[in-house]
């Protein structure tokens, strides 16, 4: 539903490291958003064992290019795949979003891409990362109530 990405020069030079905003990733189905959402919430309710993965590129701390900020390199998403599919990631609570994080990858070079807090911390930004964690929890539930129909649940599970 939320739909979060940054645009890229393929979209033409004002989309480029604009924040965009687009539910839905599926051509073939109505144009209903909140429809589409209350579908999927009832898809997963069938299938509790489904394991479903977000997985972060770009960067971590920052825009791109930001020198506060460390690039999620393909080699990272590889790796992270492949410790999902090997079934060798620990995982844990995060406590500001609370779905699940990384907390080990064997092998895997900067736990800091794993758990940006990290990165906020060992920077002494923990302060702006906890505004930046409030600010995206209030823009996120005020954009999913934009959509009329749409299951408070999942409203409610930001």
């Amino acid at each position: 539903m939320l739909g979060e990405t940054r645009g890229t020069s393929a979209g033409g030079k004002a989309e480029a490291g604009k924040s965009l905003r687009v539910p839905g990733t599926n051509p073939f189905f109505f144009d209903n958003d909140a429809l589409q959402g209350n579908r999927l919430i009832e898809l997963l309710a069938t299938m509790p064992d489904l394991e479903v993965y977000l997985m972060n590129t770009g960067a971590v701390g920052g825009p791109e290019g930001d020198p506060a900020a460390s690039k999620v390199k393909i080699a990272h998403s590889s790796a992270i795949i492949t410790g999902i599919v090997s079934g060798i990631i620990e995982w844990e609570p995060d406590p500001d979003f609370g779905y699940e994080v990384a907390s080990s990858l064997p092998g895997f070079p900067d736990d800091e891409l794993l758990q940006p807090r990290r990165l906020y911390e060992r920077q002494g930004r923990l302060d702006e990362y906890q505004a930046a964690v409030e600010k995206l929890h209030a823009e996120r539930r005020a954009y999913l109530r934009s959509f009329p129909g749409l299951d408070e649940g999942i409203v409610e599970a930001i």
